[in-house]
């Protein structure tokens, strides 16, 4: 993606929202400041949920194959708009996420972006 066109922010945080669930929450700051901010609370078994104010998907989907990953489908009126996963480095500091995107009449499209904790 262009520089350009690059967010100029996003945050994500992760937390553990009792049962057996997570929440997640993204706050997305885009050139020259428009701002998206969405949130869920999903089991991780894979059981679809809504997303609150997203601009990218109406539903997701989560499931934790391993303690420092995290697999996320994302829908958007039925259709599947984006795998994630998550990966947390040893470090515990830095974060991997992988994006699966299908391609427009054309071939998948995968990107890897690169995320460091703040606290």
């Amino acid at each position: 993606m262009p520089p350009q066109q690059r967010p100029d922010s996003v945050k994500f945080t992760f937390a553990d929202a009792g049962e057996s669930k997570l929440s997640v929450r993204v706050d997305i700051v885009y050139t020259p400041g428009n701002e998206a901010h969405s949130a869920s609370v999903a089991t991780l078994d894979g059981v679809a949920v809504s997303i609150k104010d997203s601009p990218e998907a109406d539903t997701a989907s989560f499931k934790r194959p391993a303690p420092n990953v995290l697999v996320m489908a994302l829908q958007k009126e039925g259709v599947l708009v984006s795998t994630r996963v998550y990966a947390v480095l040893p470090d515990e500091q830095h974060l991997v996420e992988t994006t699966v995107y299908p391609g427009n009449d054309g071939p998948l499209v995968m990107k890897t972006s690169y995320f460091t904790r703040i606290r």
